[in-house]
């Protein structure tokens, strides 16, 4: 099955266009290019994408917002509680 020359996902024949498509990309391929392509040899793999450090900044930026609404949360209802279930002085 030919991949995409964009991300490298498997195309999609399209029998109404007589087309190979990329669902990812939204690119479409003839099949004459596919065939030629096919005919010329294998294609080289396409390259990783890195990782930005965006990706993992986001992820601890979140955990470090959960965490502080549970502790904002409980500094709120902690006395609310203490104050509810506390037993009465003894006379």
């Amino acid at each position: 099955m030919p991949a995409c020359a964009n991300c490298g996902s498997p195309l999609r024949w399209y029998p109404d266009q007589t087309q190979f498509g990329c669902d990812r990309c939204r690119v479409m391929y003839p099949a004459q290019a596919i065939s030629a392509a096919r005919l010329s040899g294998p294609a080289l793999a396409p390259a990783p994408v890195p990782r930005t450090a965006g990706t993992r900044t986001r992820g601890r930026t979140l955990a470090i917002a959960a965490v502080a609404t549970v502790l904002l949360v409980n500094r709120q209802i902690a006395p609310t509680m203490r104050a509810r279930f506390r037993t009465p002085p003894k006379a």
